[in-house]
């Protein structure tokens, strides 16, 4: 009900009367032995301690209800003071009025029993403490299970059962209380967060006991990794990995930690605790799953931004690498290299084919391999545009001077790009993490630059190789070559073979047998059944050699000895 505005006026008076009789009480009076001083409002400071137990910040009941007994604790701490047994007075003055609030403030939470700060038991200010410590106590009692009960989630109750999962070791100790649980132990929380990595925690409390068998029962509900599946998210496919549920979820354990056989536990409870249990388990799982694949999409729009900056970067690092390794002068000893076995990777070309050498023409980009013994030549470009690190065309020279080309242009790509992003220096560059490095220390590494010189120097080797073999350009000591079609072969074939291994007696075979199988080989020679695929990198092998050859009899295949078995046997074929 609406106060009138003449009860107000009243309660003033009332207030104001109350006030004015404290202070005059307290005002006037003369401390016992010390009479001479007169009343307590003729001592230095009195007024002082008027205006700080009048101030309005230090009257928590908003009526001074509290005045006359913060008055009665001062004069008795003036009275120690005069006396010699208190030597800081003002210090007093602050404790009593933090007490005061204090007081009010648990009162008003009903947290002390006896709210009547005039109870003659409180003429004791070491009972009044007391009561204040019991207070400050047990509100921080109750702010602890009120940060328990936000650090669990109670998923059921009813009259008898309740059941709770601990999300914080703190509220698995709070709740587990009274067991010897591991998660419950003070101090660690390895186990705890071993059980809730994997899997749920469910407390289960019989609130009609508080000890006894079963009267806590903890039962944990394990996740496992599942296979990792792909997905679709706005036309982007990415990998994640679900979680997902054991065929038999859930452990038991009573409240000495033993593990129990829940299949006799689970008919004793209410049907509706399990079903809450199931239910809260499986949405869990699904929220789990549900952020799993949101952050395995994230990182995949992540990973698509991040590898088209670095291939924009990569590639603005890879022409400035080109761009200094021609204006800086390196390509000088490249150039002026003869291919006539200086250094070990050109030492096949020149054997089989002769002595080929370096033409650079136009500032060290078109060059030719050019030879005096044949009427061939080779034109290459270095660097031709931003994915291509050299070109090879094989020309033909007839008699009138007239160029022809043979077979198509062969290129090499993105070797400098391999180099930048596959070396220590380029590494750092390319890791997705942005290390900072300063990209001087990529372009202008100089073990960086003779790597790559000496790489481009055998792949030029490699391929111009490949283009005088395809182009049929006339051997040195008639050397007849050959090259697998698959280039994981180390088959060479070098004759003599040895008498034990295969090569010797698979030929001997056909020469004296033409028209057999491998099949029959296996039989007749080494004693055992083929199966399918046995030995198939030397049979495609030496067919590519040019020592057997292959006709189809029926439906099946039978070997014979090939054109270049007279040049194995003169040591004129080689691979290369």
């Amino acid at each position: 009900m609406k106060r009138s505005n003449i009860q107000v006026i009243l309660e003033n008076i009332l207030f104001e009367g109350r006030v004015k009789t404290s202070i005059d009480k307290w005002s006037n009076y003369v401390v016992p032995g010390h009479e001479d001083l007169g009343p307590l409002k003729n001592q230095d400071g009195w007024d002082d301690v008027v205006r700080t137990l009048q101030a309005p910040e230090n009257d928590p009941s908003g009526n001074n209800k509290y005045l006359d007994f913060m008055f009665r604790y001062i004069v008795q701490s003036w009275t120690d003071a005069l006396n010699g047994d208190e030597d800081n007075f003002d210090i007093y003055t602050d404790y009593i009025v933090r007490a005061v609030k204090i007081f009010h403030n648990l009162s008003e939470r009903n947290l002390i029993e006896d709210k009547n700060i005039y109870s003659p038991k409180y003429k004791d200010f070491t009972v009044f403490s007391d009561v204040i410590t019991k207070g400050q106590q047990r509100a921080e009692e109750i702010q602890k299970e009120k940060q328990f009960k936000s650090d669990a989630e109670k998923i059921y109750q009813d009259s008898r059962w309740i059941v709770v999962v601990p999300k914080t070791h703190e509220a698995s100790c709070h709740y587990g209380a009274g067991t010897k649980w591991c998660t419950t132990t003070r101090g660690i929380t390895s186990y705890f967060e071993s059980y809730t990595t994997n899997g749920i925690l469910f407390y289960i409390l019989d609130k009609t006991r508080t000890s006894g068998t079963l009267y806590k029962l903890a039962i944990h509900a394990k996740y496992k990794e599942g296979r990792q599946v792909y997905d679709v998210g706005n036309d982007l496919n990415f990998l994640y990995q679900p979680l997902e549920a054991y065929e038999n979820t859930m452990t038991g354990y009573d409240e000495e930690d033993l593990e129990v056989n829940l299949k006799y536990i689970i008919p004793l409870l209410p049907k509706s605790l399990m079903d809450a249990i199931q239910s809260y388990y499986f949405t869990n799982l699904n929220n789990i799953n549900r952020v799993r694949r949101e952050n395995a999409y994230k990182k995949a729009l992540e990973r698509e931004g991040l590898e088209e900056k670095r291939v924009l970067d990569m590639k603005t690092v890879k022409l400035k690498f080109l761009e200094h390794v021609l204006e800086e002068g390196h390509l000088d000893n490249f150039i002026d290299v003869d291919l006539d076995g200086s250094y070990v990777e050109l030492n096949q070309l020149t054997k089989v084919f002769g002595e080929w050498k370096w033409v650079f023409l136009e500032g060290n980009k078109r060059f030719h391999i050019v030879s005096n013994r044949v009427d061939f030549y080779i034109e290459g470009l270095l660097f031709p545009d931003q994915e291509t690190d050299f070109t090879l065309k094989l020309y033909r020279i007839d008699e009138g001077g007239v160029y022809t080309p043979i077979g198509d242009t062969i290129g090499f790509n993105s070797n400098a790009l391999f180099f930048i992003t596959n070396n220590p220096f380029g590494m750092a560059f390319y890791n997705e993490t942005k290390i900072k490095i300063d990209v001087i220390d990529v372009i202008e590494n100089q073990e960086l630059i003779g790597l790559f010189l000496t790489t481009l120097r055998d792949k030029i080797e490699k391929y111009c190789l490949t283009s005088l073999f395809r182009g049929g350009v006339p051997t040195v000591n008639n050397k007849v070559l050959w090259k697998p079609k698959n280039d994981h072969s180390s088959y060479k074939f070098t004759y003599p073979a040895r008498p034990n291994s295969i090569t010797y007696k698979f030929l001997e075979y056909v020469m004296e047998n033409p028209g057999r199988t491998a099949v029959q080989f296996y039989r007749d020679v080494l004693g055992k059944r083929r199966t399918v695929g046995h030995n198939a990198m030397f049979f495609g092998s030496i067919k590519d050699a040019g020592l057997v050859t292959m006709r189809r009899q029926g439906r099946e295949f039978g070997y014979y000895i090939g054109p270049n078995y007279k040049a194995w046997t003169e040591g004129r074929l080689q691979r290369i």
